[in-house]
Protein backbone atom coordinates (compact mmCIF):
# COMPACT_ATOMS: atom_id res chain seq x y z
CA UNK A 1 0.00 0.00 0.00
CA UNK A 2 1.25 2.94 -1.34
CA UNK A 3 2.27 6.18 0.88
CA UNK A 4 -0.09 9.60 0.99
CA UNK A 5 1.08 12.96 1.35
CA UNK A 6 -1.60 15.27 1.25
CA UNK A 7 -1.68 18.80 1.53
CA UNK A 8 -3.08 20.38 4.59
CA UNK A 9 -2.93 22.38 7.83
CA UNK A 10 -1.40 20.24 10.46
CA UNK A 11 -2.70 19.91 14.21
CA UNK A 12 -0.17 19.91 16.34
CA UNK A 13 -0.95 18.34 20.31
CA UNK A 14 0.06 19.28 23.63
CA UNK A 15 0.58 16.02 25.06
CA UNK A 16 -0.09 15.35 28.90
CA UNK A 17 3.44 15.36 30.48
CA UNK A 18 5.10 16.71 28.03
CA UNK A 19 6.77 20.05 27.67
CA UNK A 20 6.52 20.33 23.76
CA UNK A 21 5.16 23.71 23.09
CA UNK A 22 2.59 23.51 20.43
CA UNK A 23 -0.89 24.67 19.32
CA UNK A 24 -4.11 22.42 19.48
CA UNK A 25 -6.75 21.93 17.88
CA UNK A 26 -9.60 24.40 17.10
CA UNK A 27 -7.95 27.21 18.74
CA UNK A 28 -9.36 30.51 18.66
CA UNK A 29 -8.97 32.65 15.78
CA UNK A 30 -8.49 30.13 13.06
CA UNK A 31 -10.47 26.96 11.96
CA UNK A 32 -7.55 24.55 11.23
CA UNK A 33 -9.92 21.54 11.04
CA UNK A 34 -11.09 21.02 7.22
CA UNK A 35 -13.47 17.87 7.84
CA UNK A 36 -16.75 16.21 5.97
CA UNK A 37 -19.87 16.11 7.53
CA UNK A 38 -20.50 16.85 10.16
CA UNK A 39 -19.05 20.03 10.77
CA UNK A 40 -16.89 20.88 13.66
CA UNK A 41 -17.89 23.12 16.04
CA UNK A 42 -15.04 26.26 16.65
CA UNK A 43 -14.14 25.27 20.38
CA UNK A 44 -11.68 24.19 22.05
CA UNK A 45 -10.10 20.56 21.37
CA UNK A 46 -8.31 18.12 23.29
CA UNK A 47 -5.14 17.01 23.05
CA UNK A 48 -4.04 15.03 26.41
CA UNK A 49 -4.78 11.22 26.84
CA UNK A 50 -5.63 9.93 29.94
CA UNK A 51 -5.67 6.38 31.57
CA UNK A 52 -5.91 4.48 34.97
CA UNK A 53 -2.15 3.01 35.52
CA UNK A 54 -1.63 0.33 37.68
CA UNK A 55 1.06 -1.49 39.07
CA UNK A 56 -0.46 -5.18 39.39
CA UNK A 57 2.04 -7.68 38.66
CA UNK A 58 0.04 -10.90 40.38
CA UNK A 59 -1.14 -13.83 38.71
CA UNK A 60 -29.79 16.55 15.44
CA UNK A 61 -27.98 16.70 12.53
CA UNK A 62 -26.37 14.35 10.03
CA UNK A 63 -24.89 11.64 13.16
CA UNK A 64 -22.05 10.91 11.93
CA UNK A 65 -6.55 -21.76 27.68
CA UNK A 66 -4.47 -24.26 25.74
CA UNK A 67 -3.02 -22.51 22.78
CA UNK A 68 0.11 -25.09 22.11
CA UNK A 69 -1.27 -25.83 18.78
CA UNK A 70 -3.96 -26.97 16.74
CA UNK A 71 -7.26 -27.08 17.85
CA UNK A 72 -6.93 -24.13 20.07
CA UNK A 73 -9.68 -22.24 21.34
CA UNK A 74 -11.05 -19.25 19.02
CA UNK A 75 -9.87 -16.12 19.35
CA UNK A 76 -12.79 -14.59 20.92
CA UNK A 77 -13.40 -17.81 23.63
CA UNK A 78 -16.40 -17.48 25.52
CA UNK A 79 -15.10 -18.43 29.37
CA UNK A 80 -13.86 -15.34 30.97
CA UNK A 81 -10.45 -16.41 31.80
CA UNK A 82 -6.86 -13.72 32.04
CA UNK A 83 -3.37 -13.97 30.20
CA UNK A 84 -0.15 -14.35 31.79
CA UNK A 85 3.09 -12.49 30.10
CA UNK A 86 6.19 -13.14 31.25
CA UNK A 87 9.57 -10.89 29.96
CA UNK A 88 13.03 -10.88 29.67
CA UNK A 89 14.47 -7.15 29.20
CA UNK A 90 17.83 -6.13 28.04
CA UNK A 91 17.49 -2.28 28.27
CA UNK A 92 20.30 0.18 27.76
CA UNK A 93 17.80 3.29 29.30
CA UNK A 94 17.67 1.74 32.62
CA UNK A 95 15.67 4.62 33.94
CA UNK A 96 12.46 4.27 31.04
CA UNK A 97 9.38 2.92 32.81
CA UNK A 98 8.14 -0.31 31.35
CA UNK A 99 4.12 -0.23 30.24
CA UNK A 100 1.76 -2.95 29.29
CA UNK A 101 -1.33 -1.14 27.90
CA UNK A 102 -4.32 -3.40 27.19
CA UNK A 103 -7.27 -2.21 25.38
CA UNK A 104 -10.36 -5.29 25.58
CA UNK A 105 -12.80 -3.22 23.96
CA UNK A 106 -11.69 -1.23 20.70
CA UNK A 107 -13.93 1.87 19.96
CA UNK A 108 -11.37 4.54 18.79
CA UNK A 109 -7.45 5.03 18.44
CA UNK A 110 -7.58 7.39 21.04
CA UNK A 111 -10.37 5.50 23.56
CA UNK A 112 -9.65 4.64 26.67
CA UNK A 113 -12.66 3.24 27.56
CA UNK A 114 -12.30 0.24 30.26
CA UNK A 115 -8.15 0.44 29.45
CA UNK A 116 -5.70 -1.51 31.74
CA UNK A 117 -2.48 0.01 32.49
CA UNK A 118 0.50 -1.97 34.13
CA UNK A 119 3.74 -0.65 34.95
CA UNK A 120 5.21 -4.07 35.44
CA UNK A 121 8.40 -3.47 38.24
CA UNK A 122 11.74 -4.97 36.71
CA UNK A 123 13.58 -7.06 38.88
CA UNK A 124 17.53 -8.87 38.44
CA UNK A 125 17.58 -12.53 36.85
CA UNK A 126 17.99 -15.40 38.89
CA UNK A 127 20.49 -17.83 37.79
CA UNK A 128 18.12 -20.84 39.20
CA UNK A 129 14.87 -19.34 37.28
CA UNK A 130 16.95 -20.05 34.43
CA UNK A 131 18.64 -16.30 33.47
CA UNK A 132 21.64 -16.69 32.88
CA UNK A 133 22.61 -13.37 31.14
CA UNK A 134 23.90 -10.82 34.26
CA UNK A 135 22.55 -8.13 31.90
CA UNK A 136 18.69 -9.29 31.49
CA UNK A 137 16.05 -8.17 34.32
CA UNK A 138 12.29 -9.90 33.97
CA UNK A 139 8.48 -9.39 34.64
CA UNK A 140 5.86 -10.47 35.37
CA UNK A 141 2.05 -9.49 34.17
CA UNK A 142 -1.01 -11.11 35.07
CA UNK A 143 -4.14 -9.28 33.16
CA UNK A 144 -7.52 -10.54 35.06
CA UNK A 145 -10.54 -12.51 33.34
CA UNK A 146 -11.49 -11.07 29.70
CA UNK A 147 -13.88 -12.98 27.85
CA UNK A 148 -12.68 -11.74 24.29
CA UNK A 149 -9.25 -10.81 22.22
CA UNK A 150 -7.96 -7.34 22.97
CA UNK A 151 -5.18 -5.29 21.77
CA UNK A 152 -2.13 -4.71 23.93
CA UNK A 153 1.07 -2.04 23.55
CA UNK A 154 3.82 -2.55 25.45
CA UNK A 155 5.99 0.81 25.38
CA UNK A 156 9.26 1.37 27.31
CA UNK A 157 9.46 5.31 28.40
CA UNK A 158 8.14 7.01 25.01
CA UNK A 159 9.83 3.84 22.86
CA UNK A 160 6.49 1.49 21.86
CA UNK A 161 7.86 -2.15 21.32
CA UNK A 162 4.86 -3.62 20.58
CA UNK A 163 1.85 -1.90 18.69
CA UNK A 164 -1.59 -2.98 18.56
CA UNK A 165 -0.94 -6.73 19.37
CA UNK A 166 -3.91 -9.23 20.16
CA UNK A 167 -4.63 -10.48 23.23
CA UNK A 168 -6.85 -13.60 23.95
CA UNK A 169 -8.31 -15.09 26.85
CA UNK A 170 -6.01 -17.99 28.03
CA UNK A 171 -2.65 -16.85 26.61
CA UNK A 172 0.37 -17.65 28.19
CA UNK A 173 3.14 -15.35 26.31
CA UNK A 174 7.20 -15.01 26.63
CA UNK A 175 8.33 -11.93 25.64
CA UNK A 176 12.36 -11.52 25.05
CA UNK A 177 13.14 -7.77 24.52
CA UNK A 178 16.83 -6.97 23.78
CA UNK A 179 17.22 -3.48 23.36
CA UNK A 180 20.87 -3.25 22.33
CA UNK A 181 20.54 -5.27 19.17
CA UNK A 182 16.71 -3.80 19.00
CA UNK A 183 15.31 -7.72 18.57
CA UNK A 184 11.74 -8.96 20.29
CA UNK A 185 11.39 -12.53 20.51
CA UNK A 186 7.96 -14.72 21.31
CA UNK A 187 8.02 -17.84 23.32
CA UNK A 188 5.42 -19.52 25.17
CA UNK A 189 2.39 -21.87 24.23
CA UNK A 190 0.61 -18.81 22.48
CA UNK A 191 4.31 -17.73 20.63
CA UNK A 192 2.54 -18.69 17.14
CA UNK A 193 -0.41 -15.55 17.31
CA UNK A 194 1.96 -13.46 18.15
CA UNK A 195 5.07 -14.50 15.94
CA UNK A 196 2.10 -14.59 13.31
CA UNK A 197 1.23 -10.53 14.00
CA UNK A 198 4.60 -9.79 14.04
CA UNK A 199 5.71 -10.91 10.63
CA UNK A 200 2.18 -9.48 9.22
CA UNK A 201 3.16 -5.97 10.68
CA UNK A 202 6.93 -6.66 9.49
CA UNK A 203 5.39 -7.42 5.66
CA UNK A 204 3.02 -4.67 5.81
CA UNK A 205 5.33 -2.10 6.57
CA UNK A 206 8.22 -3.34 4.08
CA UNK A 207 5.36 -3.28 1.55
CA UNK A 208 4.70 0.20 2.19
CA UNK A 209 8.62 1.18 2.66
CA UNK A 210 9.14 -0.27 -1.22
CA UNK A 211 6.74 1.59 -2.73
CA UNK A 212 7.08 5.81 -4.00
CA UNK A 213 5.28 7.78 -1.53
CA UNK A 214 2.74 9.94 -3.14
CA UNK A 215 2.29 13.58 -3.01
CA UNK A 216 -1.91 14.49 -4.60
CA UNK A 217 -1.52 18.10 -6.18
CA UNK A 218 -4.64 20.22 -7.19
CA UNK A 219 -4.11 20.14 -11.28
CA UNK A 220 -3.13 24.53 -10.84
CA UNK A 221 -0.65 23.31 -8.16
CA UNK A 222 2.50 24.95 -9.72
CA UNK A 223 5.18 22.93 -7.60
CA UNK A 224 6.86 21.84 -10.17
CA UNK A 225 6.87 24.98 -12.06
CA UNK A 226 9.44 25.89 -9.78
CA UNK A 227 12.60 26.32 -11.24
CA UNK A 228 15.04 23.46 -10.53
CA UNK A 229 12.07 21.50 -9.15
CA UNK A 230 11.41 19.29 -11.95
CA UNK A 231 14.84 18.70 -12.99
CA UNK A 232 15.46 17.55 -9.33
CA UNK A 233 12.33 15.25 -8.88
CA UNK A 234 13.15 13.29 -12.09
CA UNK A 235 16.75 12.97 -11.19
CA UNK A 236 16.26 11.14 -8.05
CA UNK A 237 13.61 8.88 -10.22
CA UNK A 238 16.53 7.37 -11.70
CA UNK A 239 18.43 6.38 -8.23
CA UNK A 240 17.88 3.37 -6.57
CA UNK A 241 15.83 4.32 -3.15
CA UNK A 242 13.01 6.15 -1.94
CA UNK A 243 11.31 7.48 -4.72
CA UNK A 244 8.02 10.57 -4.97
CA UNK A 245 5.34 10.05 -7.48
CA UNK A 246 3.06 13.00 -8.14
CA UNK A 247 -0.21 12.44 -8.97
CA UNK A 248 -3.33 15.44 -9.62
CA UNK A 249 -6.76 14.59 -8.62
CA UNK A 250 -8.92 14.03 -11.28
CA UNK A 251 -10.09 11.16 -13.93
CA UNK A 252 -6.89 8.80 -13.30
CA UNK A 253 -6.91 9.36 -9.65
CA UNK A 254 -10.03 7.60 -9.40
CA UNK A 255 -9.38 4.96 -11.80
CA UNK A 256 -6.21 3.96 -10.08
CA UNK A 257 -8.38 3.36 -7.20
CA UNK A 258 -10.71 1.04 -8.72
CA UNK A 259 -8.17 -0.97 -9.81
CA UNK A 260 -6.37 -0.93 -6.36
CA UNK A 261 -9.60 -1.81 -5.00
CA UNK A 262 -10.42 -4.69 -7.86
CA UNK A 263 -7.35 -5.76 -7.44
CA UNK A 264 -6.94 -6.39 -3.86
CA UNK A 265 -6.14 -10.22 -3.72
CA UNK A 266 -2.91 -9.28 -5.76
CA UNK A 267 -1.99 -6.44 -3.73
CA UNK A 268 -2.44 -8.40 -0.67
CA UNK A 269 -0.80 -11.42 -1.39
CA UNK A 270 2.57 -11.12 0.05
CA UNK A 271 0.68 -10.89 3.50
CA UNK A 272 -1.83 -13.51 3.15
CA UNK A 273 0.94 -15.42 2.42
CA UNK A 274 2.51 -14.79 5.76
CA UNK A 275 -1.11 -16.00 7.13
CA UNK A 276 -0.89 -18.90 5.03
CA UNK A 277 2.50 -19.92 6.65
CA UNK A 278 1.26 -19.64 10.49
CA UNK A 279 -2.36 -21.03 9.51
CA UNK A 280 -1.61 -24.56 10.47
CA UNK A 281 0.02 -23.50 14.24
CA UNK A 282 -3.42 -21.28 14.31
CA UNK A 283 -6.59 -21.72 15.57
CA UNK A 284 -9.51 -21.27 13.31
CA UNK A 285 -10.60 -18.07 14.62
CA UNK A 286 -6.96 -16.47 14.93
CA UNK A 287 -6.75 -17.05 11.36
CA UNK A 288 -9.90 -15.75 10.24
CA UNK A 289 -9.49 -12.58 12.71
CA UNK A 290 -5.89 -11.67 11.26
CA UNK A 291 -7.35 -12.08 7.77
CA UNK A 292 -10.30 -9.89 8.46
CA UNK A 293 -7.65 -7.41 9.90
CA UNK A 294 -5.86 -7.44 6.22
CA UNK A 295 -8.65 -6.73 4.28
CA UNK A 296 -10.26 -4.28 6.88
CA UNK A 297 -6.85 -2.18 6.78
CA UNK A 298 -6.55 -2.44 2.84
CA UNK A 299 -10.08 -0.86 2.14
CA UNK A 300 -10.57 1.00 5.00
CA UNK A 301 -7.59 2.72 3.25
CA UNK A 302 -9.42 3.36 -0.22
CA UNK A 303 -12.35 4.06 1.00
CA UNK A 304 -11.06 6.76 2.81
CA UNK A 305 -9.35 8.61 0.13
CA UNK A 306 -12.51 8.37 -1.72
CA UNK A 307 -14.26 10.19 0.93
CA UNK A 308 -11.72 12.44 1.98
CA UNK A 309 -10.05 12.96 -0.93
CA UNK A 310 -13.03 13.08 -4.22
CA UNK A 311 -16.67 12.94 -2.73
CA UNK A 312 -16.54 16.60 -2.61
CA UNK A 313 -15.19 17.12 -6.03
CA UNK A 314 -16.98 14.37 -8.33
CA UNK A 315 -18.98 17.08 -9.82
CA UNK A 316 -16.31 19.31 -10.86
CA UNK A 317 -13.99 16.14 -12.14
CA UNK A 318 -16.78 14.34 -13.71
CA UNK A 319 -19.66 16.38 -14.09
CA UNK A 320 -23.13 15.51 -12.59
CA UNK A 321 -24.09 12.12 -15.10
CA UNK A 322 -20.01 11.11 -14.12
CA UNK A 323 -20.81 11.56 -10.52
CA UNK A 324 -24.31 9.52 -10.56
CA UNK A 325 -22.11 6.82 -12.53
CA UNK A 326 -19.44 7.37 -9.76
CA UNK A 327 -21.44 6.83 -6.73
CA UNK A 328 -23.46 3.59 -8.55
CA UNK A 329 -20.33 1.70 -8.79
CA UNK A 330 -19.23 2.54 -5.23
CA UNK A 331 -22.71 1.90 -4.07
CA UNK A 332 -21.64 -1.49 -5.42
CA UNK A 333 -17.84 -1.78 -3.47
CA UNK A 334 -19.98 -0.98 -0.09
CA UNK A 335 -22.10 -3.57 -0.65
CA UNK A 336 -19.63 -6.36 -1.32
CA UNK A 337 -17.96 -5.12 1.81
CA UNK A 338 -20.92 -5.25 3.75
CA UNK A 339 -21.77 -8.71 2.82
CA UNK A 340 -18.12 -10.14 3.40
CA UNK A 341 -18.44 -13.40 5.20
CA UNK A 342 -16.48 -13.07 8.48
CA UNK A 343 -17.37 -14.56 11.76
CA UNK A 344 -19.37 -12.33 14.39
CA UNK A 345 -16.82 -13.41 16.57
CA UNK A 346 -14.49 -11.58 14.80
CA UNK A 347 -16.20 -8.46 13.72
CA UNK A 348 -16.86 -8.02 17.54
CA UNK A 349 -12.97 -7.99 17.99
CA UNK A 350 -11.17 -6.19 15.21
CA UNK A 351 -10.02 -2.61 15.07
CA UNK A 352 -9.54 -2.77 11.67
CA UNK A 353 -12.96 -3.99 11.01
CA UNK A 354 -15.03 -1.30 12.96
CA UNK A 355 -13.02 1.65 11.44
CA UNK A 356 -13.50 0.27 8.17
CA UNK A 357 -17.68 0.02 8.85
CA UNK A 358 -17.26 3.36 10.20
CA UNK A 359 -16.09 4.77 7.07
CA UNK A 360 -18.30 2.36 4.98
CA UNK A 361 -21.59 3.60 6.77
CA UNK A 362 -20.49 7.13 6.66
CA UNK A 363 -19.87 7.02 2.49
CA UNK A 364 -23.30 5.01 1.98
CA UNK A 365 -25.45 7.39 4.06
CA UNK A 366 -23.83 10.82 2.25
CA UNK A 367 -24.67 8.86 -0.89
CA UNK A 368 -28.39 8.31 -0.18
CA UNK A 369 -28.86 11.65 2.08
CA UNK A 370 -29.79 9.46 4.93
CA UNK A 371 -28.59 9.23 8.93
CA UNK A 372 -25.80 7.31 9.85
CA UNK A 373 -28.26 5.64 12.55
CA UNK A 374 -30.69 5.00 9.56
CA UNK A 375 -28.21 3.23 7.56
CA UNK A 376 -26.38 1.31 10.71
CA UNK A 377 -30.05 0.31 11.70
CA UNK A 378 -30.89 -1.23 8.28
CA UNK A 379 -27.85 -3.02 7.71
CA UNK A 380 -26.92 -4.75 11.54
CA UNK A 381 -28.41 -5.72 14.68
CA UNK A 382 -27.62 -6.81 18.02
CA UNK A 383 -24.64 -6.60 19.30
CA UNK A 384 -22.73 -5.77 15.85
CA UNK A 385 -25.28 -3.07 15.85
CA UNK A 386 -24.23 -1.54 19.03
CA UNK A 387 -20.69 -1.93 18.63
CA UNK A 388 -20.62 0.10 15.54
CA UNK A 389 -22.77 2.85 16.99
CA UNK A 390 -20.80 3.35 20.15
CA UNK A 391 -17.46 3.38 18.03
CA UNK A 392 -19.51 6.04 15.81
CA UNK A 393 -20.13 7.75 19.04
CA UNK A 394 -16.77 7.61 20.79
CA UNK A 395 -15.25 9.39 17.63
CA UNK A 396 -17.25 11.60 16.94
CA UNK A 397 -20.11 12.76 19.40
CA UNK A 398 -17.42 15.91 20.33
CA UNK A 399 -18.24 17.18 17.23
CA UNK A 400 -21.78 17.86 17.77
CA UNK A 401 -23.34 21.02 19.32
CA UNK A 402 -26.27 19.12 20.89
CA UNK A 403 -24.53 15.67 21.94
CA UNK A 404 -27.73 14.46 24.12
CA UNK A 405 -29.55 14.61 21.06
CA UNK A 406 -27.51 12.76 18.99
CA UNK A 407 -27.36 10.04 21.55
CA UNK A 408 -30.85 9.48 22.47
CA UNK A 409 -31.33 7.51 19.95
CA UNK A 410 -28.94 5.01 20.45
CA UNK A 411 -29.97 5.03 24.03
CA UNK A 412 -33.04 3.91 23.47
CA UNK A 413 -31.94 1.11 21.42
CA UNK A 414 -28.64 -0.22 22.93
CA UNK A 415 -29.28 -3.30 25.22
CA UNK A 416 -25.91 -5.45 25.00
CA UNK A 417 -23.08 -4.99 26.97
CA UNK A 418 -20.30 -3.74 27.05
CA UNK A 419 -21.67 -0.99 24.91
CA UNK A 420 -24.56 0.46 26.58
CA UNK A 421 -22.40 1.18 29.14
CA UNK A 422 -19.88 2.96 26.95
CA UNK A 423 -22.83 4.82 25.88
CA UNK A 424 -24.14 5.32 28.96
CA UNK A 425 -20.34 6.97 29.85
CA UNK A 426 -20.58 8.86 26.86
CA UNK A 427 -23.47 10.39 28.30
CA UNK A 428 -21.85 11.28 31.58
CA UNK A 429 -18.91 12.72 30.06
CA UNK A 430 -20.13 15.00 27.38
CA UNK A 431 -24.16 15.71 28.40
CA UNK A 432 -24.32 18.68 31.08
CA UNK A 433 -26.71 18.45 34.00
CA UNK A 434 -24.78 15.98 36.56
CA UNK A 435 -22.71 16.62 39.61
CA UNK A 436 -18.80 17.42 39.04
CA UNK A 437 -17.48 14.26 40.76
CA UNK A 438 -15.81 14.85 44.22
CA UNK A 439 -12.23 15.76 44.15
CA UNK A 440 -9.68 16.08 46.78
CA UNK A 441 -7.47 19.43 45.78
CA UNK A 442 -4.11 20.56 46.66
CA UNK A 443 -4.31 24.24 48.11
CA UNK A 444 -0.97 26.90 47.49
CA UNK A 445 -0.36 26.53 51.34
CA UNK A 446 0.12 22.82 51.04
CA UNK A 447 -3.56 21.53 52.71
CA UNK A 448 -6.16 19.29 51.46
CA UNK A 449 -9.58 20.54 50.06
CA UNK A 450 -12.36 18.98 48.43
CA UNK A 451 -13.56 21.20 45.39
CA UNK A 452 -17.14 21.37 47.03
CA UNK A 453 -15.94 23.27 49.73
CA UNK A 454 -14.92 25.91 47.17
CA UNK A 455 -18.03 25.94 44.52
CA UNK A 456 -20.27 28.11 46.41
CA UNK A 457 -21.63 29.90 43.57
CA UNK A 458 -21.85 29.78 39.70
CA UNK A 459 -17.99 28.61 38.99
CA UNK A 460 -15.54 28.46 36.03
CA UNK A 461 -12.90 25.84 36.38
CA UNK A 462 -10.22 26.02 34.26
CA UNK A 463 -7.68 23.02 33.87
CA UNK A 464 -4.32 23.45 32.77
CA UNK A 465 -0.59 22.00 33.15
CA UNK A 466 2.31 24.53 33.07
CA UNK A 467 4.70 24.09 29.95
CA UNK A 468 1.38 23.33 27.50
CA UNK A 469 1.64 27.06 25.93
CA UNK A 470 -1.87 26.72 24.56
CA UNK A 471 -2.94 26.82 28.52
CA UNK A 472 -1.03 30.13 28.58
CA UNK A 473 -2.73 31.58 25.81
CA UNK A 474 -6.47 30.25 26.73
CA UNK A 475 -5.95 31.81 29.99
CA UNK A 476 -4.21 35.16 29.29
CA UNK A 477 -6.28 36.12 25.68
CA UNK A 478 -9.87 34.51 26.69
CA UNK A 479 -10.74 33.56 30.20
CA UNK A 480 -8.72 35.92 32.36
CA UNK A 481 -10.09 39.00 30.46
CA UNK A 482 -13.41 37.34 31.04
CA UNK A 483 -13.31 37.33 34.47
CA UNK A 484 -12.29 41.02 34.80
CA UNK A 485 -14.84 41.96 32.57
CA UNK A 486 -17.44 40.22 33.69
CA UNK A 487 -17.19 38.27 37.44
CA UNK A 488 -18.56 41.06 39.43
CA UNK A 489 -21.32 41.80 37.15
CA UNK A 490 -22.91 38.86 36.60
CA UNK A 491 -21.47 36.73 40.11
CA UNK A 492 -19.66 34.28 39.09
CA UNK A 493 -15.82 32.91 39.89
CA UNK A 494 -12.73 31.59 38.11
CA UNK A 495 -10.63 29.01 39.31
CA UNK A 496 -7.63 27.51 38.04
CA UNK A 497 -6.27 23.85 38.99
CA UNK A 498 -3.39 22.53 37.54
CA UNK A 499 -2.70 19.10 36.70
CA UNK A 500 1.30 19.46 36.94
CA UNK A 501 2.57 16.70 39.34
CA UNK A 502 5.29 18.79 40.36
CA UNK A 503 4.11 21.31 43.23
CA UNK A 504 7.05 22.84 42.74
CA UNK A 505 6.95 23.68 38.64
CA UNK A 506 2.97 24.60 39.21
CA UNK A 507 3.62 26.95 42.19
CA UNK A 508 6.45 28.72 39.76
CA UNK A 509 4.59 28.99 37.16
CA UNK A 510 0.99 30.61 38.24
CA UNK A 511 2.42 33.65 36.16
CA UNK A 512 2.25 32.46 33.47
CA UNK A 513 -0.95 30.14 33.51
CA UNK A 514 -3.25 31.63 36.26
CA UNK A 515 -3.24 34.74 38.38
CA UNK A 516 -2.69 34.90 42.25
CA UNK A 517 -5.79 36.68 42.21
CA UNK A 518 -8.15 33.64 41.58
CA UNK A 519 -8.18 30.31 43.44
CA UNK A 520 -5.34 27.91 42.88
CA UNK A 521 -5.70 24.48 43.27
CA UNK A 522 -3.99 21.44 42.08
CA UNK A 523 -5.06 17.88 41.50
CA UNK A 524 -3.74 14.36 43.57
CA UNK A 525 -3.20 12.05 41.47
CA UNK A 526 -5.94 9.79 42.34
CA UNK A 527 -8.19 12.90 41.81
CA UNK A 528 -6.58 13.24 37.71
CA UNK A 529 -6.80 9.98 37.26
CA UNK A 530 -10.22 9.89 38.21
CA UNK A 531 -11.00 13.21 35.97
CA UNK A 532 -9.72 11.84 32.91
CA UNK A 533 -11.03 8.70 33.43
CA UNK A 534 -14.46 10.41 34.18
CA UNK A 535 -14.46 12.63 31.40
CA UNK A 536 -12.07 11.30 28.80
CA UNK A 537 -9.78 14.81 28.84
CA UNK A 538 -7.54 14.21 25.99
CA UNK A 539 -6.32 17.78 25.91
CA UNK A 540 -6.01 20.46 27.71
CA UNK A 541 -6.75 23.37 28.67
CA UNK A 542 -10.20 22.85 29.60
CA UNK A 543 -13.20 24.82 31.13
CA UNK A 544 -15.62 23.32 32.69
CA UNK A 545 -19.17 25.54 33.95
CA UNK A 546 -20.88 24.91 37.05
CA UNK A 547 -23.98 25.47 39.24
CA UNK A 548 -23.59 27.12 42.70
CA UNK A 549 -24.33 23.54 43.61
CA UNK A 550 -21.57 21.64 41.41
CA UNK A 551 -23.96 20.76 38.92
CA UNK A 552 -22.32 20.77 35.69
CA UNK A 553 -23.44 23.35 32.95
CA UNK A 554 -20.90 23.28 30.05
CA UNK A 555 -17.60 20.76 29.25
CA UNK A 556 -16.01 23.69 27.28
CA UNK A 557 -15.89 27.44 26.44
CA UNK A 558 -15.41 28.08 22.63
CA UNK A 559 -15.63 30.66 20.74
CA UNK A 560 -13.68 32.03 17.26
CA UNK A 561 -12.46 34.54 19.04
CA UNK A 562 -13.09 36.43 22.60
CA UNK A 563 -16.15 37.79 21.49
CA UNK A 564 -17.40 34.93 20.43
CA UNK A 565 -16.54 32.86 23.61
CA UNK A 566 -17.85 35.82 25.20
CA UNK A 567 -21.09 35.90 24.11
CA UNK A 568 -21.08 31.76 24.54
CA UNK A 569 -20.57 32.18 27.80
CA UNK A 570 -23.08 34.51 28.75
CA UNK A 571 -25.73 32.00 26.96
CA UNK A 572 -24.25 29.02 28.83
CA UNK A 573 -24.16 31.67 31.82
CA UNK A 574 -28.30 31.77 31.56
CA UNK A 575 -28.73 28.24 32.59
CA UNK A 576 -26.93 28.46 35.58
CA UNK A 577 -28.52 28.42 39.00
CA UNK A 578 -27.44 30.65 41.46
CA UNK A 579 -27.50 31.44 45.33
CA UNK A 580 -29.75 33.90 46.44
CA UNK A 581 -30.48 36.77 45.89
CA UNK A 582 -29.16 36.85 42.99
CA UNK A 583 -31.05 34.33 41.18
CA UNK A 584 -33.83 36.31 42.46
CA UNK A 585 -32.66 39.46 40.35
CA UNK A 586 -32.11 37.49 37.30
Amino acid sequence: MKKNILTCFLVSLCLYGSTTTAKVADSPGADFLHRSQPQVSTDYGDTHRGGVTRSDTLPEDFDLVDHSGQGQESASSSASVGAMIYGELINPDSLAPLKITFTPYYLGSKSTFRQQVYTPEVEPGAFFDGVLDARKEKFRVAIPDFDRAGYMDLTLGNRKILSQYLLSPGDSLKIELDLLDFSVVFGGPSASFYQAQAALQSQQASEEFDQPRRLYLAGNNPMLEEEGRREEWMAFQKQFGSQLEIRNFGRAGLEQLHQQWEGSDKKLQGQLDVLQFYASRLSDGQRELLELEIYSRYYYHLLSVFHKSYYGKLTTILGEEGRREELKRWSGYLAVLQSRDYSDESRLISAAFLELQLERVLVEALINGEQFHEVLNRQYSGELRDRIGAGFLTQNLRRYGDPAKVLEPYLSEVESQPWRDRLVQLKESMVPGAPLIPMELETLAGDTVMLSDVVDQPTLLYFYFSTCTHSANYFKRYLWPLYQELADKEGFQLVGISADSDRELWQSALADYSSLELTNLRMTADALDAWIATYEIVGFPRAFLLDSDGTIRAFKIGGSDYPQLKENFLELLGTVSFPSPKTASR
